[in-house]
């Protein structure tokens, strides 16, 4: 089992590296993304997302895609873009593989309509959106589950399943408060880990597969 964080912000590539589950380094681990944005990239092999032309915002943002991307990439340094590519390439390489892939997604609050990252209260919207990346994997690779988490902050710590079809399956995840970015609150993030992890045992034993290790490059 290979599993793919693929968004919208830091803190899913975050927990999964504090999982000890990223073995490898691929694109959307720590940017800011929307779904459409990474539905785009697959179908295009990420022509647009490494197209410096395309690139504003002091090169932190894509025309198309939102304005604050690379916030923690200098894609001005060709030893920097290249790394992203490789792991662009890594990403589509994945596709062809038969092992189960998981490509994971975490979405909040976000009101600003001009940033890639995508506004997780909207939920029909992410739905939506979650759905036509599901077709589009479904054209392009197997053996695959597609899981978002939809963080709500309800003062208190649950995690719903609000839509499974086939293997889509989009989760509310309720917290106590929001992510700090990077990481949430200590009990906040005790609990997605947990959640994280229930998700991929209940997978893995489907399966009988273990979480292979992939160059972290």
């Amino acid at each position: 089992m290979i599993v793919i964080p693929i968004g919208t912000f830091c803190q899913l590539c975050g927990t999964i590296e504090r999982l000890k589950y990223r073995y490898m380094a691929l694109p959307f681990d720590y940017i800011r993304s929307n779904i459409l944005m990474i539905n785009d990239c697959i179908n295009n092999n990420f022509e647009k997302f490494l197209n410096r032309e395309k690139y504003f915002n002091n090169f932190l943002g894509v025309d198309g895609y939102g304005k604050d991307i690379f916030i923690h990439h200098n894609m001005k340094d060709e030893i920097e873009y290249n790394k992203m590519k490789k792991r662009a390439e890594k990403f589509m390489n994945i596709l062809y593989k038969k092992d189960i892939k998981v490509y994971i997604s975490l979405f909040q609050n976000w009101d600003d309509n001009k940033s890639a990252h995508q506004n997780g209260s909207n939920i029909e919207k992410v739905i939506e959106d979650m759905k036509i990346l599901y077709d589009t994997l479904n054209n392009k690779t197997s053996n695959f589950y597609l899981i978002g988490f939809i963080n709500k902050v309800t003062k208190k710590q649950c995690n719903n399943v609000i839509l499974k079809n086939k293997n889509l399956i989009i989760y509310e995840l309720n917290t106590y408060d929001y992510s700090k970015g990077y990481m949430y609150n200590d009990s906040d993030e005790e609990y997605f880990i947990k959640c994280i992890k229930d998700v991929l045992f209940s997978i893995n034993n489907n399966y009988e597969n273990e979480i292979i290790k992939i160059d972290k490059n």
